[in-house]
């Protein structure tokens, strides 16, 4: 049972009392397991407290926590307590990741490589063969951690990372059937479709597009387990992702099937919205804006498209709207709506600067004849 608002509160207050208390009796010296036992709660604590608070709050709870896994592992090595160092690892490379949600910059950057770093140590004793389920979670992690990176390089790094969460995520595939977990793995055809899509932005060509197409199959997959009823934020991220990737071919096509994609691909996004309300779930509702609104600044970058200034005019009410919930609290968030929202505007007033010369010039011969 999942603890929430004052109840969650209380409850991890209590948690990091009572490992502070075992702190104040052990020392590394005299007790290290206890003390590191200690401080691994410590840290556990304070990063599910940190989840539930905002602002610099929460990332000053983010940063003890990351400070604390760090303490516990200068005691629990990988030679005396194997599978305990894992789970630190682990757990660790979670908080980093964390906290790089609430940085920005390089600084966020450093925290990913770190945390990916760490995942890659827990895989080394957390196998397929000892810990199957501790594997298949520590993988799917790991995976998320290298999509995000990949967001802080360019091309060919970018896609190294990719392809390797992709390879993550088709590793847990083996291990989670349609028939026997349905659920689970409806959330790796989904997540898939995630790395997919990211590796459709960033590679040319006929290898872009088959991309999207794998991503988009991987979508519509997953949605045929995932329903809204049962698990409405699952389906509404599935959407989500068949948006981002049918609109991607619809930005690389233009032939018949294009008017096609353009429809799916917006139905999938306004589907998702329905799901992802700024009242209810601001964080994904801008989520969604700012990626649809790349999907549609895409569309209208086409020099043959034949929508592109009603796909520039809401690929920008998008990204205003993404800023609106992504404010600096959302360093990483904030800068890249920011930038895409300048973008577009530049493209825009570039755009139709070209259009009206030759609109002015026709218009000025017509009123002279």
């Amino acid at each position: 049972m999942r603890l929430e608002g004052t109840a969650a509160h209380k409850a991890f207050s209590d948690a990091i009392a009572a490992a502070r208390k075992v702190l104040e009796v052990s020392t590394a010296e005299t007790q290290p397991l206890l003390w590191a036992k200690g401080q691994h709660h410590l840290a556990n604590a304070l990063r599910f407290s940190a989840e539930r608070t905002e602002g610099e709050k929460g990332k000053e709870l983010l940063l003890e926590s990351t400070e604390a896994y760090r303490s516990a592992l200068g005691v629990v090595t990988r030679a005396n307590e194997p599978d305990q160092w894992a789970w630190l690892q682990g757990n660790l490379a979670g908080a980093l990741a964390d906290l790089a949600d609430r940085t920005d910059g390089r600084a966020s950057k450093e925290l990913l490589t770190e945390a990916v770093a760490a995942y890659r140590s827990a895989l080394e004793l957390r196998t397929r063969d000892t810990d199957p389920e501790g594997w298949a979670e520590t993988l799917n992690n790991f995976g998320s951690v290298l999509i995000t990176l990949a967001n802080y390089d360019d091309a060919p790094r970018a896609v190294e990372y990719l392809t390797e969460a992709e390879a993550a995520y088709r590793s847990i595939a083996e291990l989670t059937r349609r028939e026997k977990r349905p659920q689970d793995w409806a959330q790796n055809q989904s997540n898939l479709a995630v790395a997919l899509n990211g590796l459709a932005d960033r590679t040319e060509s006929s290898k872009s597009e088959e991309f999207a197409q794998r991503a988009a199959a991987h979508c519509r997959a997953a949605l045929e387990v995932r329903s809204r009823n049962q698990d409405p934020q699952g389906w509404a991220r599935t959407q989500r992702e068949l948006g981002n990737a049918v609109l991607d071919l619809a930005s690389k096509n233009f032939g018949q099937q294009r008017a096609a994609w353009v429809q799916e691909g917006l139905a999938a996004f306004n589907s998702a919205l329905e799901v992802f309300t700024r009242k209810e779930l601001p964080v994904d509702w801008a989520m969604t804006q700012l990626q649809m609104g790349d999907c549609l600044y895409s569309l209208a970058a086409q020099p043959l498209s034949p929508d592109r200034r009603a796909s520039l005019k809401h690929a920008i009410s998008a990204y205003r709207g993404a800023l609106e919930i992504f404010t600096r609290d959302f360093p990483r968030y904030n800068e890249v709506a920011r930038n895409n929202l300048y973008s577009a505007r530049k493209w825009r007033s570039r755009f139709w600067g070209v259009m009206r010369g030759p609109y002015l010039f026709w218009s000025a011969l017509m009123t002279k004849w």
